[in-house]
């Protein structure tokens, strides 16, 4: 018997018009445009002007999103600290540049955010924040995701749902994109399919994620990562506190990872599959072809260096002397 699941349709009826609710600030408004993914977010912003200074420590597929939307994307540095420098902004500003994307990685505020947005003002450019790796974090107690004239979220990344991302625009100066739904059949392809044959980087979140996001409560998520990394990080400042990245968790920050710096993190990840650790991972080590890696040393080193813990699984004290035991045996 051939069974249709029309899951999008029937489940419309099923989710309150307000499912973003319980989503934090700024994603609890019916300001949010809710999309497949973070990157058809970012393709969705079109300021007048097209070329965009963008991070050299990234994954990639949000350059790709951005130069596929008419953007040129021009690099700049990113240091080992994952912080940027408004200087070397500045450096790279151009009269054909019209927008800078920063990123807040792993749900950490980039302290200078409040600087280059003056940066940006004062140059009459749009600020656009990445907020894929910090959904409800907040810097000096303002939403992350309201400093910039557009920011962009990642839902998938925090909560247990297969797909989502947000974009806010606060700027009257940019237009707000059309987005169109996924169909029943969309519902069960993988990414690719998404990406490719079922509406591209114009698709809106599925009803199925809806549903599922108006299920579910992110401050108990957001509680529950705090704590792992709060663990993670008392176990790191008694064993190997020179491999971490962020000494401190400020109240008003949600982690995506607890993240560390390893000689080789593709290495020391493979040697954690081996031994069963599976909730460890290389973040991001891929050098993909949009930044031109001789130049930037120390996004290079990032890539090759960053060993993310993840925060959605406790760990057992075997796995975790498990670990320990490999990280002595690194070098």
């Amino acid at each position: 018997m051939n069974l249709d699941f029309q899951l999008e349709s029937d489940l419309a009826s099923c989710i309150p018009k307000n499912f973003y609710t319980q989503l934090p600030q700024p994603l609890s408004t019916p300001k949010a445009i809710f999309t497949l993914y973070g990157r058809n977010a970012l393709h969705g912003i079109s300021p007048q002007k097209r070329e965009i200074l963008v991070p050299s420590y990234s994954c990639g597929d949000e350059i790709e999103s951005l130069i596929k939307a008419g953007f040129t994307s021009i690099t700049y540095p990113v240091h080992s600290n994952l912080e940027i420098d408004p200087h070397d902004l500045e450096r790279c500003i151009t009269s054909k540049t019209s927008a800078i994307l920063i990123t807040h990685y792993f749900g950490f505020p980039q302290s200078n955010t409040s600087q280059i947005k003056k940066l940006c003002e004062a140059n009459n450019l749009f600020l656009i924040e990445d907020c894929a790796q910090a959904l409800g974090g907040k810097l000096n107690d303002q939403p992350l995701g309201t400093f910039g004239h557009a920011s962009i979220f990642s839902l998938r990344k925090f909560l247990p749902i297969p797909h989502g991302g947000a974009l806010l625009i606060n700027s009257p100066e940019i237009p707000p994109p059309q987005f169109q739904p996924p169909s029943n059949q969309a519902s069960s392809f993988d990414l690719f399919l998404y990406l490719g044959k079922e509406g591209g980087y114009k698709l809106s979140i599925s009803n199925i994620a809806k549903f599922l996001v108006s299920r579910i409560s992110f401050s108990d998520i957001a509680a529950v990562r705090r704590k792992r990394f709060l663990l993670l990080l008392e176990l790191f400042n008694c064993y190997y506190p020179n491999l971490i990245i962020k000494s401190v968790l400020e109240k008003n920050v949600v982690p995506l990872n607890f993240p560390i710096l390893v000689y080789n993190s593709s290495k020391v990840a493979d040697i954690g599959y081996q031994k069963g650790l599976k909730h460890i991972q290389p973040f991001w080590s891929y050098l993909h072809k949009y930044v031109k890696w001789n130049k930037y040393k120390d996004a290079r080193n990032l890539k090759s260096k960053i060993l993310a813990i993840s925060l959605n699984h406790d760990f057992s004290s075997s796995q975790l002397d498990t670990f320990l035991e490999i990280l002595s045996h690194s070098k």
